[in-house]
């Protein structure tokens, strides 16, 4: 007859980390929420800033096959997309990294009124952003 299992062992170390949900601090889903609301503050702002203040900027011009840094495309054939694109994700990139840092730094969970306030911003640069590249498309 064979002996039954052990019971599982439920203890831990003295010195191993609590369990997710009993660490104190930022909960994780504020975490993310904040890293994501800054990260698309920072796209909005550098994607549209590039374009508006004319930055030097990668472009690809198809018919000469070749890529360009320039701040005008000289002629309307050069897509500075990929230019902008660059600077959307080193937006991102740099908000991302403000929240990590702004998070390293704050112990506790984050007030209802700043959660609410980032989603309000992160939405308005989304918006402002988008009505400022879609006026640019208009044919005035």
């Amino acid at each position: 007859m064979a002996e039954p299992a052990p019971p599982p062992v439920t203890a831990t170390a003295p010195d191993a980390a609590p369990p997710p949900a009993a660490r104190p601090g930022v909960p994780p889903w504020q975490r993310r929420y904040l890293i994501a609301t800054t990260a698309i503050v920072g796209w909005a702002l550098g994607y549209a800033l590039a374009a508006w203040s004319q930055w030097p900027r990668v472009m690809y011009d198809p018919l000469r096959r070749a890529w360009l840094v320039r701040a005008r495309p000289g002629s309307p054939v050069p897509i500075d997309y990929w230019g902008l694109m660059l600077y959307g994700a080193s937006g991102a990139a740099v908000g991302g990294a403000a929240a990590l840092l702004a998070l390293a730094a704050w112990r506790r969970p984050v007030p209802a009124r700043v959660l609410n306030l980032l989603g309000a911003w992160a939405i308005t640069a989304f918006v402002l952003g988008g009505g400022y590249f879609m006026w640019t498309l208009l044919a005035f």
